[in-house]
């Protein structure tokens, strides 16, 4: 209703010098906030408080993300694993184990003072071995597999992998992480 009133004071005296002052004025008007468009002025702060704002945003995530790397942040550790024959090699100068015969692991770890090794062995795909071990002082039996001899591995090669895993978290979460692995084969 007060555009209205406006609109209709402007136009009233439109006749000689007046009429210039009020369509000087009603262009004036017309641009203003009410009408549409913002002064060049305010567009120019509108700009600077966009700039300002994504430059807080910025640096608020830089910040969020050096924060949750610092808290999710793990001790780094060395580990490997690798494969130890526990018989000399065959006569055809093969380094690969055969079918029954036993290897072990030499192993190394700064992330866990009780580390365990988990060999897995398929055939054509198929899971055929499976075990675990204790790698450390003081566990009990040998540290060693003997590759093959189960209902589902009754003879030929296969496909091994050794890993060496820490299970310092698994009685809290039952997470366990693997720290290192190696692939090799095994003849048959």
């Amino acid at each position: 209703m007060a555009a209205l009133l406006i609109w209709g004071n402007l136009h009233e005296g439109s006749g000689g010098r007046g009429g210039m002052t009020t369509n000087a004025t009603y262009s004036r008007f017309r641009r203003s906030r009410i009408f549409g468009a913002a002064p060049k002025g305010d567009r120019q702060m509108l700009r600077n408080i966009a700039r300002q704002g994504s430059i807080v945003a910025v640096l608020l995530l830089v910040t969020a993300s050096v924060a949750f790397a610092a808290g999710g942040a793990t001790k780094s550790s060395s580990s490997s694993i690798s494969l130890q024959l526990m018989v000399a090699p065959t006569a055809s100068g093969s380094l690969s184990p055969s079918y029954g015969q036993s290897v072990t692991f030499n192993v190394s770890t700064s992330a866990t003072s009780q580390p365990f090794v988990h060999v897995k062995c398929s055939q054509n795909g198929t899971l055929v071995y499976e075990s675990w071990q204790a790698w450390f002082y003081g566990r009990n039996g040998t540290q060693s597999f003997t590759m093959g001899g189960t209902p589902a591995w009754q003879g030929g090669a296969a496909e091994c992998t050794a890993y060496l895993e820490n299970w310092d978290s698994y009685s809290k979460n039952g997470k366990i992480t693997v720290l290192a692995s190696t692939a090799f084969h095994v003849d048959a």
